[in-house]
């Protein structure tokens, strides 16, 4: 199936199917309702956040076993007693070129939810992510300031993908403490205030008018693995809520904000409400902070899943969802 992609797009790829010889595409494959062979011949830019067809304002249907969460064309599915706010930020892309190399995106990058500002279309960051196509071959870029390491060329795919739902939502919060880091990190284990405060050089960073003092999220991370790109960070808090980073969003070699801070103090005394720590991303929307997360309780660093091994994968996830569960709800 060919997939034409908004008003604008069909135009340019209905023009692209009556020329003569080979033409470049890219597949999509995940909850989409783009999904397919995706014909890129016409020469130009095309945003990813176009591309998935995504839209700012999220629809949601109660559906066989859970909540149906709609963002445009881009869908998510969260069983029962899951947590569904701002589901999409639970999903990912893995763009594969030619070579089998692969690159993540977290669509909360993307999303113009929660970058860039309110007020065109494409909007803010969400128009740094591009399949740049020349008519015969496809590359991806990240045109933000050092963050074209990211880039690929001869783009053959993309799979849209997502971090298992959590158990929740729990209003309040249960108290966070220690928050576990596990996965792809050198130092994988609990951290309490005090090895928080005694492992790492402290930081600040002022954001609103609110001064945050912690680790730098990267430093926390330490991620271990020398594929960067190939990688996505989950950061859970206590209170169900969800948030998916591309390790290479958050690294500082490829463009990521050294700004980013996993704080435990502040200035206007929002802890320990705000749990142990949390996160914040001075780059993201000043008006919706939906990717900042208090009450952090979990962070993982993993692989993407090889195109074989996905069915391991995704029954992987649903015992990760188990284990968590469990160890959150031990009576269950």
């Amino acid at each position: 199936m060919k997939v034409l992609l908004g008003t604008a797009l069909a135009v340019a790829l209905m023009g692209a199917a009556c020329e003569a010889g080979a033409a470049p595409i890219v597949s999509l494959s995940g909850s989409d309702a783009n999904a397919g062979d995706i014909d890129l011949s016409t020469p130009g830019s095309y945003t990813l956040w176009d591309v998935l067809g995504g839209s700012t304002t999220a629809t949601t249907a109660t559906v066989a076993g859970g909540t149906l969460t709609t963002n445009g064309a881009v869908t998510n599915f969260t069983p029962t007693g899951d947590n569904t706010k701002n589901a999409i930020l639970r999903d990912y892309l893995v763009i594969t070129d030619a070579s089998g190399q692969n690159s993540v995106v977290s669509l909360g990058e993307i999303d113009p939810q929660f970058v860039g500002s309110a007020t065109t279309s494409p909007i803010g960051a969400s128009s740094n992510y591009v399949l740049q196509s020349n008519g015969t071959t496809v590359t991806f870029e990240d045109l933000a300031a050092g963050a074209s390491g990211r880039n690929l060329s001869d783009v053959t795919s993309i799979a849209l993908l997502a971090a298992a739902a959590q158990p929740g939502p729990i209003n309040p919060p249960p108290a966070t403490n220690p928050i576990t880091l596990t996965g792809n990190v050198a130092h994988p284990g609990s951290y309490t205030l005090p090895t928080l405060e005694s492992g790492f050089t402290p930081t600040t960073e002022t954001v609103n008018g609110d001064t945050y003092t912690g680790v730098p999220l990267w430093d926390f991370l330490g991620a271990n693995n020398s594929d960067v790109l190939g990688q996505y960070v989950v950061a859970v808090g206590s209170d169900g809520y969800e948030v998916v980073y591309s390790l290479a969003e958050l690294d500082p070699l490829l463009g990521g904000n050294s700004g980013d801070l996993l704080p435990y103090a502040d200035t206007n005394g929002n802890f320990p409400s705000s749990g142990l720590a949390r996160t914040i991303l001075p780059g993201d929307t000043p008006f919706a902070h939906g990717r900042w997360e208090s009450n952090l309780d979990l962070v993982s660093v993993n692989e993407v899943p090889e195109p074989g091994s996905m069915a391991l994968f995704l029954s992987a996830l649903a015992l990760g969802a188990f284990a968590y569960r469990s160890r959150r709800y031990p009576s269950e």
